[in-house]
């Protein structure tokens, strides 16, 4: 039920984006002012069709920290009265490769128990869905090593980078700490729009650990 849910969520999220663009008039389609409270309207408009019992989340937090050195909340997080979370977590524009940081991140929390199906919702345009683009390949239906070639070595340069971050010269450090040894991602669908002319889609994922294995993350 959950895949179904949010099917429906990123079908209507793609068929309103570009009436917010146009209306928002930025420059480029992005999470912050578009892809989030697009899809904060949609998701209030489909509860009350889900089903008596179905609500927003108090809270977006995402449980214990596990170790973790900067774990944000999610975007967006709703239950079935006293089930576990569903969450999901939103990028958009030209650079994906944050999905791996969100993949890791999302295992984990299930894997601890702290929601019970996590997925994740990007937009870009269709070009680079179409070529080897780094985040991309995580809305393949795929099994992954999380400290592996394709997860910590493909995007050795960004977990450097989030681990070592500063804002305004002031340390803003993002290390992952207990993590699911490996996770699945399962395909759940492209949704395709148009920005200004431009073949743009959103692409759905849902993240679930594999296996029971939990281990601490090595810093590179």
């Amino acid at each position: 039920m959950p895949d179904e849910r949010l099917g429906a969520l990123a079908r209507e999220v793609a068929l309103e984006l570009p009436g917010s663009y146009a209306e928002r008039g930025r420059k480029n389609l992005g999470e912050q002012f578009h892809l989030q409270p697009v899809t904060d309207r949609v998701l209030q408009r489909l509860l009350p069709d889900w089903g008596p019992g179905v609500a927003l989340s108090a809270s977006k937090m995402f449980g214990k920290s596990l170790g973790w050195v900067g774990l944000g909340p999610v975007d967006l997080s709703f239950r079935v009265r006293d089930q576990l979370a569903t969450v999901l977590e939103l990028k958009c524009g030209h650079d994906l490769s944050a999905c791996a940081w969100d993949a890791v991140k999302l295992a984990a929390g299930v894997l601890d128990c702290h929601a019970d199906s996590a997925y994740m919702l990007a937009g870009a345009p269709t070009a680079m869905w179409d070529k080897p683009t780094p985040g991309a390949d995580l809305f393949s239906s795929a099994s992954w090593l999380t400290m592996g070639p394709k997860i910590r070595d493909a995007h050795m340069k960004w977990w450097r980078a989030w681990q070592e971050e500063t804002v305004a010269g002031r340390p803003n450090r993002h290390i992952p700490g207990l993590v699911s040894a490996a996770f699945e991602t399962v395909a759940l669908g492209s949704f395709p729009f148009q920005i200004d002319a431009t073949p743009w889609e959103l692409r759905l994922a849902r993240v679930k650990p594999h296996g029971s294995k939990a281990i601490v993350w090595k810093c590179v």
